[in-house]
């Protein structure tokens, strides 16, 4: 036989543990309880209570002033996820200056949109002449790059992802020597091997967009599952 418990008296509840609180130097304390909020706090040596609702709960966080600081002009999007902060760049087509096995190869390559999380960040090609956030990704036509867009930086340490550092981040990446490391799935005429993609586009004035990979991903997709 189920006997339905009695109903919780929230009123007596916090009664009973405003006493038993300890504030020190605290200066408030929040309970989490079934629908609603307790606010505790002290005031002239005497400890007091009281309920909060939500949207009051809602409205003092609200006030915290956050500041990313001056952005890069590449940069198209600046977040915080659960551990730091995250940033996503778009580079439009641009000739490089690379090395690789080193040997110095000046190559033209597509758009790139670039993304940092803490100390990881990804790099994917984009066939755009301007920012599209629905624009289909790439991946990008270049060693050290695995599958899922993310970069490979060998012995070499990029710094946390912030607004004035992702720039180093990036010019870490494009000083670093090239290999063929990871040269697979990055071109259609060449499926086993980018390096002879790009030696055949050296010198050239534009990187073919028809040769390019897609990415089964969206841009989108890619920063919520980074914010969570």
């Amino acid at each position: 036989m189920n006997v339905p418990l009695p109903p919780l008296d929230i009123g007596k509840l916090v009664q009973t543990i405003v006493p038993q609180t300890e504030l020190g130097e605290v200066q408030a304390q929040l309970l989490f309880l079934s629908g609603q909020y307790v606010l505790i706090y002290k005031e002239q040596e005497k400890t007091h209570c009281k309920f909060v609702s939500p949207a009051a709960i809602a409205r003092a966080f609200s006030n915290t002033v956050i500041d990313s600081g001056w952005l890069d002009y590449h940069t198209v999007r600046w977040g915080h996820g659960l551990s730091g902060e995250w940033i996503v760049q778009y580079y439009p087509p641009q000739q490089y200056q690379i090395l690789c096995e080193n040997n110095e190869w000046q190559i033209p390559l597509p758009a790139f949109i670039f993304v940092g999380y803490r100390t990881r960040y990804w790099i994917w090609a984009s066939k755009t002449k301007q920012f599209d956030p629905n624009a289909a990704l790439y991946a990008a036509p270049l060693p050290n790059v695995y599958g899922d867009g993310a970069i490979c930086f060998g012995e070499l340490h990029p710094p946390d992802c912030s607004p004035s550092q992702i720039g180093v981040a990036w010019k870490i990446f494009w000083q670093s020597n090239f290999s063929n490391h990871l040269i697979q799935g990055k071109s259609k005429r060449y499926p086993q091997d980018v390096l002879k993609q790009l030696m055949q586009v050296r010198n050239k004035r534009i990187y073919p967009s028809k040769d390019l990979v897609i990415f089964n991903k969206s841009l989108d997709v890619i920063c919520q599952g980074i914010t969570r």
